[in-house]
Formats: structure tokens, C-alpha cells, sequence
């Protein structure tokens, strides 16, 4: 009951997670520094929705997230404002308890080559493309980076509370195994002092029966009135 409970915590938060960046990026494509139109404001946003699923399948959103990046670029205006859902992305696949080090290294090496794709067709920020490739590798280091420490703090917590519950468990077959044998201690003791009694018992009837009657203690003749 209370996995189900957390589970839909979790998909809750997704859900007000995903709506959040939502309008933080639709709000800073449509209204920041280089404002865009309310249609490629309204693409960016919408990036921020498969955000939805990143506790369930944060491989498969990442890749989604990846992939409407580059439609997005291609048929859209140019922005930057694109690194906000995949940072999350990339954070969310990373972190996830189904990971491991060599995911997040093989991740790492993805996104550095996806990031320098990107900047080197697209070139989605102003200034040379070797110092734009640097801003997105950095940023999307940064996020791996959090990830990776994340999943490993987890990690972490799961082993040493799986050690805990592994003791408990030994504990307790380790106290059970004591009364056992205690209690087998005991029925050995009640038995051994039953037959112990049982057998004295015997004994003292065997010798009763075949006791000689003791000197002095003979049968008294029971004889009538003497005749007159």
C-alpha cells in the first residue's frame, strides 16, 4: 500500500514538474532576451511534456526530448531555450535507480557528441561555435554529473539498508534457533526426570511385592469363647 501511495506521489510530481518547466520555457522563448513567436514558444513547451514519464522510462524520454530538439530546430526558429527539458532529461536518466556508472559514462559520450552536432548544424546561440559546443557540454555535464551523484547516493542507501535487513533477518533466525533449542533443552530435562520417576516408582513396587514379611508381626489365631 505504500509503494502504491509513493508511486503516485512521484507521478504527481512529475506531472506539476513537466506543467512547471512547461510554462518557465514558454515564458522565456516568448518573453526573454530574444523573444520568439507564440507558435515557437508553444514547440518549445511542448518539449517539456514527455517530462511526464521520466520516472517510469527516463532512457525512452531522454531520447524523446532528443529527438523533438532536432525536429524543433529544423522546421522552428533558432533557440536556446531547448536545453531546459533535455537538462532534465539527462539529470532524470542518470539518476535513475536502473542505471550504473557505465550508463552514465556511455550517456556522457552521447550527449557530448549530440551537443557538438547541434551547435555545429544548427548553431543555436550567438558567438564562435568551439565556445557555444563548450556552454552545451558544460551544461549537460553538469546535469550528469548531478545524476551520477544522485543515483550513486542510492544506491548507496539501498545496499547499506539491505545489509541492515539482512542482519535483522540473521537476528532473528539466530534467536529462534536459540528458543528452539532451549525448548528442546527442556523436554529433554522433563523427559529424563519423568522416566528418572517412573522407573523409581517401579522399583519400589517390584521390591513391595516381593518383601518377606517381617519377624514378629505373625497372623494372630481368632479363636471362640471357651466352652463351659
Amino acid at each position: 500500500m505504500c509503494r502504491v501511495v509513493s508511486a503516485r506521489l512521484v507521478a504527481h510530481r512529475d506531472v506539476l514538474l513537466a506543467l512547471a518547466l512547461a510554462v518557465v520555457v514558454f515564458v522565456g522563448a516568448r518573453f526573454g532576451p530574444q523573444p520568439t513567436s507564440v507558435a515557437d514558444a508553444t514547440g518549445l513547451a511542448v518539449l517539456c511534456v514527455p517530462l511526464v514519464w521520466r520516472g517510469r522510462w527516463p532512457a525512452l524520454v531522454l531520447a524523446t526530448v532528443a529527438g523533438g530538439v532536432v525536429l524543433y530546430l529544423s522546421v522552428g526558429r533558432v533557440s536556446n531555450d531547448f536545453v531546459v527539458p533535455l537538462v532534465v532529461g539527462l539529470y532524470s536518466c542518470t539518476a535513475s535507480a536502473a542505471g550504473s556508472r557505465r550508463r552514465t559514462i556511455t550517456i556522457a559520450a552521447v550527449a557530448v557528441v549530440y551537443a557538438s552536432v547541434l551547435v555545429l548544424v544548427f548553431s543555436p546561440a550567438s558567438g564562435a561555435k568551439s565556445r557555444q559546443i563548450f556552454r552545451e557540454v558544460s551544461v549537460f555535464g553538469v546535469a550528469i554529473a548531478v545524476g551520477e551523484a544522485v543515483r550513486s547516493q542510492r544506491a548507496l542507501l539501498g545496499a547499506m539498508r539491505e545489509r541492515a535487513e539482512c542482519a535483522e533477518r540473521e537476528q532473528e533466525l539466530e534467536t529462534r534457533r536459540q528458543v528452539d533449542a532451549e525448548r528442546l533443552r527442556i523436554a529433554r530435562d522433563v523427559h529424563d526426570l519423568v522416566a528418572h520417576n517412573i522407573a523409581t516408582i517401579s522399583t519400589q513396587a517390584s521390591v513391595g511385592v516381593h518383601r518377606p514379611t517381617a519377624p514378629g508381626r505373625r497372623r494372630v489365631r481368632t479363636t471362640g469363647p471357651p466352652s463351659s
